[in-house]
Order: structure tokens, then C-alpha cells, then sequence
């Protein structure tokens, strides 16, 4: 996830040198950028519909940052959105400019609709991941709930069978992971069967279904749907074969204990190995990554970019990316980040004080990618870093009133 395995030893090292000191000790090493804020859907749970205004990253610029990047260190990129990155009108350029320049394409994420069209640039690089929001299992809800273009859902399932054997010929498939994704909501809770059928039929090396919360209130799961969906599960995942890839998020309705469980059994492995770092996965996403918008715009994570209330940690189109990495914003984030894993809880005055952070920056596997992102050797290694600082005398007094302040505030908060 997230190219770290694209990176050298040095770099893992200036990254923990970096979470020591609170600097920037090099980097960024990894790049996403968001291409285009237009789309070839208008999908109801977009959370990006707010922002797409059009724009486009002016290919000159963009040529321009991916220099002045590899020069500082660059090892791979992730192509998101926004919008739909299949769109942008120099795509071909830009993976041509990626393979000029070694560069690893991490992560392409996108609807697939055009992905035929790009395959002949595409698999002229080395790709790590394809992640395919098919969301749906059948064309009339593709249709339906993306409002997407007429055969829009059997061209998908073209393409990712045409995005397979164009690797395979390439000598390259085993190196690429082609991830498909699905959404439950109230109106597709009763296709999670349909959506593990047509996983079986397709050249896929992971499929992650997912229940969505940040969808119209007419489309939320309902409590009273939410029994017979854990019995189906149950009895469905039960009747996979035991190596099928399949990922299960069901947190927005407060059962990812129950999946992590029954993924557990039916692998035939501790719960704790489904993901085994979330207690020490804090992320470290501000010392590693840019995220580059249309309009220049810089953050930490792909999680920040559209958020209200997280500004700009500067304009990539207006200064060097070596001011804006190095710079105030960055290094703000950087703080926030430490100081709360230094802390290892949010304390009340920092709820106050941060401002280039969000409750799942926090708190240690909170944030879905973080626990994902680096390998265990890293987390163990960041660990014994901030295990040191925490024994720290000033900061071990900070941590025991921290401990003791919180209490107090919420007794005097139920007296008010």
C-alpha cells in the first residue's frame, strides 16, 4: 500500500530520523496526484461532488513538478481523484513521464469505464495496484447509483479482463494486484451473494465489500436489515474456499469486529493477524507523501484534500516543492502528528489546538490506510522512537497530567 515497498533502505531510515527529530529529514517519497475534478459518472456517495469544478492539472506544470520530485526523491505515485483520473487529457504523457523517470505507478484509482483506452500506456510501466470501483454487481444498479454512461458496467468488466491478459503478455500480472470494490447500502445489502458470484468469474487478486455511510439518508442501512446481512455473510464467507481474497469493511455499521472474526476462522488464524499493527500503526503519512491537487493545492493525505477547515499546506504551481515540504503548513502537520502519538491520546487542549489534523490521525489504526501502509519492521522500529520520547522526564510529566486533567475536565463539564 502506498509504495512503501518501493522504497530503499535510506529512505525508511530518514522517515524514522524524521518522526525522532519532528523534521523532514528527506523526501517526499511518494506523490498522489489528483489529475482532473471531472467525472464520466455522478455517483450518490461521491464525496468529492462539491469540488468538481473542471479543473485539470496543466500538463507543463505537471511535467515540471515530476522532475524537480524525482530529484528530490521520489520513488512511486498514485494516480486518484477527485475526479476520474481516466479523463485527464494528458494521461498518456504522464504515464510516458513516469516510465522516463523510474518511477513506480503505486496506485491507479479509477471506475474503469476508460481503462481500455489507456492500456497501451499503462502497461509500459511497472504498476503495483489497480484498484477497480466496479461498486456494483449488476448493470441496472451501476446504472442506477453511479448514473453512469449506457454499458458502462459490461465494458468495465471488459476492460479488467482485457487489463489482465494485457499483463499476462507482458510477462508482468504477478507483479500487479487488480483489486475490484463493492458498496452495501440499504438497495444492495440482499446482492452481496451476486457480488461474491461475479468476483469468482473475474482475473481478481482482492475484492474489498464494503458497507457506505456517506450516502443519502434514503440509502443507509437500515437496523432491522442489518441481522439478515450478518447472516448471509456468515453463511457465504464460510463457503469460500479458504485462500479467496476478500476484504470485509463493515464499520460503518459498527460490525468490523464481527468481520474481522469470521475472516479469522474461516482462514484459520488469530483475529489479531487480520491486521496486527493497528495498536502501533500510527501514520507517518507527513514525513512520506504530497498529495497535489488540479489547482496546485499541497497535502499530506488524500484524506485531507477536501476536507472543510484543513487549508493548503501551500501551492505546489507557486513555490518549490522543497519550500512547501520543508515549510510551515508541513511541518504544523508534522507536530500535530507527533505530538499525539507522543501522547498516545488526544488530549483536551490539542482538540482545540489542531488544525491540520483529523480525529483519525490520532488515535493508532484509526485511519483505514495506516495500518497498510508501512511493514512491520518499520511500525516496531517507530515504536522503540517514540517509546524513548514518552520516557523523556518533561515528557512523561506531560503524559501523567495529561492522564489526570482528562478526568477532571469531564467532571467539571457534567457540573456546568
Amino acid at each position: 500500500m502506498y509504495g512503501w515497498k518501493n522504497l530503499l533502505d535510506e529512505d525508511r531510515r530518514a522517515i524514522l530520523e524524521g518522526i525522532r527529530t519532528g523534521e523532514a529529514s528527506g523526501g517526499p517519497f511518494h506523490a498522489e496526484f489528483d489529475l482532473i475534478d471531472s467525472c464520466n459518472c455522478q455517483c450518490i456517495f461521491c464525496s468529492y461532488r462539491h469540488c468538481m469544478n473542471g479543473k485539470s492539472f496543466p500538463w507543463e506544470i505537471l511535467k515540471s513538478l515530476v522532475k524537480d520530485l524525482c530529484r528530490d526523491g521520489l520513488r512511486s505515485v498514485r494516480i486518484y481523484g477527485g475526479g476520474e483520473p481516466s479523463m485527464y487529457p494528458h494521461f498518456a504523457d504522464f504515464c510516458a513521464l513516469l516510465g522516463d523517470n523510474g518511477i513506480v505507478l503505486e496506485d491507479l484509482t479509477t471506475n474503469g469505464i476508460l481503462l481500455g483506452d489507456l492500456l497501451p500506456s499503462l502497461l509500459n510501466l511497472k504498476i503495483d495496484h489497480v484498484m477497480l470501483s466496479l461498486n456494483y454487481s449488476n448493470p441496472e444498479d451501476h446504472s442506477r447509483f453511479m448514473r453512469s454512461p449506457r454499458g458502462s458496467f459490461q465494458r468495465v468488466i471488459h476492460n479488467i479482463q482485457s487489463l489482465a491478459d494485457g499483463l499476462e503478455s507482458r510477462g508482468n500480472r504477478q507483479e500487479t494486484l487488480i483489486h475490484i470494490h463493492f458498496f452495501l447500502h440499504k438497495s444492495t445489502v440482499s446482492h452481496f451473494t451476486e457480488m461474491l458470484d461475479l468476483s469468482r468469474k473475474m482475473p481478481v487478486d482482492l475484492v474489498t465489500i464494503r458497507s457506505i455511510g456517506e450516502i443519502p439518508e434514503e440509502e443507509q442501512i437500515q437496523p432491522w436489515q442489518i441481522k439478515p446481512l450478518l447472516r448471509t455473510i456468515q453463511r457465504e464467507v464460510k463457503a469460500l474456499p479458504i485462500g479467496f481474497p476478500l476484504e470485509l469493511d463493515l464499520s460503518s455499521i459498527g460490525e468490523q469486529t464481527f468481520s474481522d472474526n469470521l475472516l479469522a476462522a474461516h482462514r484459520r488464524i488469530q483475529v489479531d493477524q487480520i491486521a496486527p499493527l493497528r495498536s502501533i500503526s500510527y501514520c507517518y503519512t507527513p514525513w512520506y507523501n504530497m498529495t497535489i491537487l488540479p489547482g496546485g493545492e499541497t497535502f499530506p493525505c488524500c484524506f485531507l484534500d477536501h476536507t472543510p477547515g484543513i487549508l493548503s499546506c501551500g501551492n505546489a504551481f507557486e513555490k518549490p516543492v522543497q519550500d512547501i515540504w520543508n515549510g510551515k503548513e508541513f511541518q504544523r502537520t508534522r507536530y500535530e502528528h507527533r505530538l499525539s502519538y507522543i501522547m498516545e491520546q488526544k488530549t483536551p487542549f490539542q482538540a482545540r489546538r489542531f488544525r491540520k489534523t483529523l480525529p483519525c490521525c490520532w488515535n493508532s489504526g484509526s485511519c483505514p490506510l495506516s495500518y497498510l501502509m508501512a511493514d512491520p519492521d518499520f511500525y516496531m522500529a517507530a515504536q522503540d522512537i517514540l517509546h524513548k520520547l514518552r520516557n523523556r522526564p518533561m515528557t512523561s510529566l506531560l503524559r501523567r497530567l495529561n492522564r489526570w486533567s482528562r478526568p477532571v475536565i469531564e467532571g467539571v463539564k457534567k457540573c456546568l
